[in-house]
């Protein structure tokens, strides 16, 4: 925390308030961790080795983007994130935090917050939580623009993807710590320094949140956080005195019997849905991308990830159909942004075109969030998805290799959360350097609109063989762009690297080939001992 904040930030550097403002964030929510009981503390160690690539990744562009300064400081800086990746990593060794605690978090959450936050009203603990940690994955670029930059331009980029980073290491990692706090008192002192931390830098930094442009919008993280402490007072309030509405013990989760809506979306629905999917394919993709907007391939090809992914989506059996309407929602709020934000920065040549988009986006997000309401998506079933995702690797993928698709996956997804930044400068940016803040944007988002919306596609199909079809399918859609954009990849920052992403497409189309080829032969299966049908303790079994 000191090497952190021991920035200097007078004179020539009073950039350096802005970055420090941006590490205090992950620092402040770190403090929540001291209160868990030490058969819980484990979970810290998960959150410091996420905190420390991205600490070890910012730091070093920094340096790149010559914003750190003196060198002494920058080598310890980045001495103390190494050090505290390797002993982070090797205490999640020792203390035994396995992938099946992480499968299981979810539902344990969901267990604790509906028998320990007893109140009518705690409930909002939670709907706090849900705008920032989807805000800042889905749309880092927007709560960035809450801050002045103190007219350095270079720290766009990378401050949006510390962004990007923070719906994992601040707002999901505060969420949890509270939950699996065992003492109402310490759960309100937590969520009060939380708060006081925050709502002390308007004293320190006022400048910073009154000339952003967008003016003072910062306000609204202090007032959820003061929400929070009140709440939680209140809860803590309770248990001394026994006093309050309890809230119904009747839990929607609880009646949660499949992800499957009870109707079918078929008919009229269905047509619709995939009409406006074309129209909006067609809108994003018929941007000019000759002579002065060259640069519109590399804006091309970012849309494009979300809009290849999301056609496997038409091969979801009818009663699984209405997840297809959440990422269109998600992605719309996405393109409507980006769409506006490349206007802005006078980035999207105006007229009929650029009306098309928004307008495409505009109905696309209306209608998605119709059918949402329509076919009963709900939190419920959010909730429960990971735990479902899961024993559905476990009994669907029956060849001892095919799990790597789900490897390969969330690999990526936490790239695209932790490390948004390391996965844009894998293209050129055709020497247009206000792309960068949004598309590292848009890199963000992709950890939900293509990754995660990937896997659960391939999960949600019944078939084998279309499960193959559609990895073959999207493999293809990706690795064609080297033909057609060639140069981009080239002549990126880091050359070529972007062939890891193909790689890793196509090795998930070669696994689940394999596995369709098994239903009609006889192979070698795996052991079907997974170690998921045990009870999973959300505690460590050591001390």
């Amino acid at each position: 925390m000191a090497s952190f904040l021991a920035r200097p930030c007078s004179g020539s550097f009073q950039y350096n308030k802005l970055v420090n403002h941006y590490f205090s964030w992950v620092l402040i929510s770190d403090v929540v961790g001291i209160f868990l009981p030490p058969k819980r503390r484990h979970w810290v160690n998960l959150f410091r080795v996420s905190e420390s690539f991205v600490f070890v990744y910012t730091t070093i562009t920094l340096h790149f983007l010559e914003l750190e300064e003196p060198r002494l400081a920058f080598q310890f800086r980045l001495g103390v994130s190494l050090v505290r990746l390797i002993h982070a990593a090797f205490l999640l060794y020792k203390y035994k935090t396995s992938l099946v605690q992480l499968w299981a978090l979810p539902s344990c959450l969901r267990d604790i917050f509906q028998s320990e936050f007893v109140l009518e009203g705690t409930e909002y603990v939670f709907y706090g939580f849900v705008p920032f940690f989807l805000g800042s994955m889905l749309l880092p670029n927007l709560l960035y623009l809450s801050h002045y930059n103190y007219d350095v331009a270079s720290l766009d980029a990378i401050l949006t993807h510390m962004q990007g980073s923070e719906s994992v290491n601040v707002h999901f990692k505060k969420l949890i710590f509270l939950i699996l706090i065992p003492s109402a008192r310490n759960r309100a002192v937590a969520s009060w320094f939380v708060f006081g931390a925050f709502s002390i830098q308007w004293v320190i930094m006022l400048p910073m949140f009154a000339l952003a442009p967008i003016p003072y919008m910062h306000i609204v993280a202090e007032i959820v956080f003061l929400m929070e402490a009140v709440l939680l007072t209140r809860e803590w309030w309770h248990q001394k005195s026994e006093t309050g509405k309890l809230k119904d013990s009747n839990h929607e989760s609880e009646e949660l019997a499949t992800i499957e809506s009870d109707l079918p979306l078929v008919g009229f629905d269905w047509g619709f849905t995939i009409l406006i999917e074309v129209a909006n394919m067609a809108s994003c993709l018929a941007r000019p991308s000759a002579g002065d907007f060259q640069y519109n391939k590399l804006v091309n090809h970012y849309i494009s990830w979300q809009l290849i992914t999301d056609v496997p989506g038409l091969l979801l059996p009818p009663k699984r159909r209405h997840w297809v309407n959440l990422f269109r929602a998600l992605e719309s709020l996405v393109l409507l942004y980006t769409t506006i934000y490349l206007k802005v920065q006078n980035l999207e040549k105006p007229g009929l075109a650029f009306q098309t988009r928004l307008g495409v986006s505009v109905v696309r997000l209306i209608h998605a969030s119709s059918l949402l309401y329509k076919y009963k998506t709900s939190w419920a079933q959010i909730w429960a998805l990971p735990g479902w995702l899961r024993a559905m690797i476990q009994s669907d993928f029956v060849l001892e290799a095919t799990q790597g698709v789900a490897h390969i996956s969330i690999t990526f997804f936490l790239g695209s959360i932790l490390l948004p930044h390391l996965f844009y400068i894998s293209h050129f940016n055709y020497q247009v350097a206000s792309l960068d803040a949004i598309l590292t944007n848009l890199q963000a988002g992709f950890c939900v609109n293509v990754q995660l919306k990937k896997l659960l596609y391939l999960m949600l199909m019944n078939s084998a063989m279309n499960r193959a079809g559609a990895s073959w399918f999207t493999f293809g859609g990706f690795a064609i762009q080297w033909v057609i954009m060639l140069p981009m990849f080239v002549l990126a920052p880091i050359p070529y690297i972007h062939i890891v992403a193909e790689i890793a497409f196509l090795i998930d189309a070669l696994l689940l080939t394999r596995e369709w080829q098994h239903h009609k032969q006889n192979t070698k299966l795996k052991d079907s001992n997974h170690g998921f049908d045990e009870q999973v303790p959300l505690s460590s079994t050591d001390k």
